[in-house]
């Protein structure tokens, strides 16, 4: 979504209130700003990764590209499994 463009405060009015909600943005900067315009809207458990997603895979979080995707009716092996 783009926060700059205005679409964050209509959107926020029409969503539930989630018992926890989790954000992430590329590099923590927009995350922030989301995270505080949530709870100022009502959204009580609200968290980020400060950084943003390439902190989360420099320091080591999975990303999409870590594991194979499942196909229909198959089950992906867990990290590190043949």
């Amino acid at each position: 979504m783009d926060v700059a463009a205005g679409g964050l405060t209509p959107a926020l009015r029409a969503w539930t209130r989630p018992r926890a909600t989790f954000l992430y943005d590329a590099d923590g900067g927009s995350g922030a700003e989301v995270a505080t315009r949530m709870h100022d809207a009502g959204f009580r458990h609200v968290y980020t990764i400060e950084g943003g997603y390439a902190a989360w895979v420099q320091s080591g979080g999975p990303s999409p590209g870590d594991r194979p995707r499942a196909t229909y009716g198959e089950v992906a092996p867990a990290r590190g499994q043949p």
